[in-house]
């Protein structure tokens, strides 16, 4: 990582999905899991999303995004069908 770059973490929760690997309806970003988890209505199809975001120094933006989806009350291992591992604090963060 270059100086003035940076990793961001949110969950989003979605919401008006078909199913849970349907991303066309809406997102909304929470700053912590628990926080998701309350607002989130399982019974209704929402899940949550682990999204990894790499942005740039000023005036490059977004350059790569990372998604792992909980399903169960779990996380996967890693990130996109294994591109990264998934740090232990966010796997520690889901047990909560």
């Amino acid at each position: 990582m270059k100086k003035g770059e940076s990793i961001v973490y949110e969950w989003w929760v979605w919401v008006d999905c078909e199913h849970i690997n349907d991303v066309s309806g809406e997102f909304y970003p929470h700053d912590t899991y628990a926080e998701a988890h309350r607002y989130c209505n399982y019974a209704e199809g929402q899940f949550i999303e682990l999204v990894r975001s790499y942005w740039g120094v000023e005036g490059e933006g977004l350059l790569d995004r990372d998604y792992a989806t909980v399903e169960d009350g779990r996380l996967p291992e890693s990130y996109d069908m294994g591109s990264r591992p998934i740090a232990k604090k966010l796997h520690a963060e889901v047990k909560i």
